[in-house]
């Protein structure tokens, strides 16, 4: 039996490696207060995310 050049192999089965959502909702938090509406983390999940 000849060696394996790698020790794991990780797949993926909905597409996402990394959780983006909570980047995405820090980046809209920080958007939306230079426009002028500042707004808490928990409020941008609860008006945009899965609408």
């Amino acid at each position: 039996m000849t060696p394996h050049p790698f020790e794991l192999v990780v797949f993926d089965g909905d597409g996402v490696l990394v959780d983006s959502e909570v980047i995405a909702v820090r980046v809209d938090q920080l958007v939306l207060a230079d426009l002028g509406w500042e707004l808490e983390a928990d409020e941008i999940v609860e008006r945009f995310v899965g609408k």
